[in-house]
């Protein structure tokens, strides 16, 4: 089956599959089957190139929930497009947030159901027949993007969907989370694989530079201007630019980019003509960029055309299972760079790893490991190689019993804690016992107990 075909699951006969069969008739070329609840097999139906599913749900009982479960769905076409079609006047709605790529809500205009379905069928999504597994390992993106975490597999998944589709991605998370290189990943998956893949750090171009930096300009367009330069939009043409800390360009800056967007064309600086542009646009941000436009830092019409698909990038702190696989792919990395033999990590240096907080993401762990790998010696990376220190001074390397570290953990505590009320009360004991709510008695031990002198206190004012 080669023409563009919609699937329409219909599992309570609901009178909206009309209104939508009515859409799609008026589309030039494109088949549809409609699939209601007493029909056959999802594995009967062979999935064609230009694929769409639509389903229409208000509310299922016990034996449709079963049968049309949306996760069968997905499993039967894992990279197809699933568009739920929620009638809102029923109470109980479907819940298909989780797998579908978008839900569109009662009352329903022709109009949304032919925009969909042809941009998806524009896009030609050569692989939506595949597995994600089979896409995934095809692609070699196991090879490069390191990590088996249910939130790895989540963005590896979300990698693969959007990649084909030649739309504006917004990248979200935290700085060293891997923006870039999921931004690469969409690229060389993607139509545009074999053109330019141009990064440009929005960061670093200062406002009055911005405009020449991405749109270029003629020879003598200003004092000093002695040569044409093209400019970063041009040398993506027909490839990617990926726009790094979006959120760092001024309200100006960002008035120019997203006229750009909008229009697909640009004038270099001096130039009088327009100049049409080929290009995919990814961008990123270190922050929040709904907060920002909500304190009026960000322009809320570019966040819209930035963030046609969203993608959070967690941190390394919630992939806590992919600490170890990453740590020895770095560790393999730089053995080989600096020609060391070093064969593993040490139990109690991979537990650190592990439960280290990495407020500096997967960046942060991959300049530890270097540094380790550099000073190590040996055949492995142990503790003593590890420079935790450099980020938390107070670090205590020595792994001990969960008795013994919680000891350490509230005399630690308990020291702060006294020192810092009897500076607060100059050293007054009584004071200090009261405010604490402590016994006199009880709070005499406790000072004692850890050779605390409250006399030191009484000259801090």
């Amino acid at each position: 089956m080669d023409d563009p075909l919609v699937l329409i699951f219909n599992p309570l006969n609901h009178p909206l599959k009309h209104l939508i069969i009515e859409s799609i008739n008026t589309l030039e070329s494109i088949k549809y089957i409609s699939i209601d609840c007493n029909d056959g097999d999802l594995n009967q139906i062979y999935p064609c190139p230009s694929l769409v599913l639509v389903l229409i749900g208000n509310y299922c009982d016990g034996e449709n929930l079963e049968k049309w479960k949306l996760h069968e769905l997905h499993d039967a076409f894992p990279l197809v497009p699933l568009y739920c079609v929620v009638d809102t006047s029923c109470t109980h709605c479907l819940n298909c947030h989780d797998y579908a790529w978008g839900i569109i809500h009662t009352p329903l205009k022709k109009e949304d159901i032919q925009f969909i379905i042809h941009w998806h069928i524009k896009s030609k999504r050569k692989e939506s027949v595949q597995s994600i597994k089979q896409y995934i390992k095809k692609r070699s993106i196991l090879d490069i993007f390191v990590g088996e975490s249910p939130a790895a597999i989540n963005l590896k998944n979300k990698i693969c969907k959007v990649a084909p589709l030649d739309i504006t991605v917004l990248l979200q998370g935290e700085t060293g989370t891997g923006k870039e290189l999921t931004a690469k990943l969409i690229h060389h998956l993607s139509d545009r694989a074999k053109e330019p893949f141009i990064a440009v750090n929005c960061g670093a171009i200062p406002n009055e530079l911005f405009e020449n930096e991405l749109f270029g300009h003629k020879r003598g367009a200003y004092t000093h201007a002695d040569t044409t330069e093209k400019g970063l939009v041009h040398a993506a043409e027909r490839g990617t630019l990926f726009l790094d800390e979006i959120e760092s360009l001024p309200i100006t800056s960002q008035v120019k980019l997203l006229r750009f967007i909008e229009d697909k064309k640009y004038k270099p600086l001096g130039q009088s003509s327009t100049i049409w542009s080929d290009v995919r646009i990814i961008a990123a941000a270190n922050r929040d960029l709904i907060k920002l436009v909500e304190e009026g830092e960000f322009r809320n019409d570019l966040f819209y055309r930035l963030s046609v698909i969203n993608i959070f990038i967690p941190p390394l702190r919630d992939r806590k299972e992919d600490v170890s696989l990453l740590a020895k792919h770095f560790v393999e990395r730089f053995a080989k760079l600096f020609s060391k033999e070093i064969e593993y990590i040490k139990p109690e240096a991979l537990m650190y790893l592990t439960y280290f907080s990495w407020p500096g993401n997967i960046r942060q762990l991959e300049n530890l490991l270097q540094e380790a790998v550099v000073l190590s010696s040996s055949n492995c990376i142990e503790m003593e190689h590890l420079n935790f220190r450099k980020y938390n001074k107070n670090i205590n390397y020595t792994l001990h019993s969960f008795e013994k570290t919680k000891k350490e953990i509230n005399d630690n505590f308990e020291i702060k804690y006294l020192e810092s009320v009897l500076k607060l009360f100059n050293g007054n004991v009584s004071k200090a016992s009261h405010f604490a709510k402590k016994d006199r008695r009880d709070f005499y031990r406790l000072i004692k107990k850890h050779k605390i002198e409250p006399n030191i206190y009484r000259l801090i004012k």
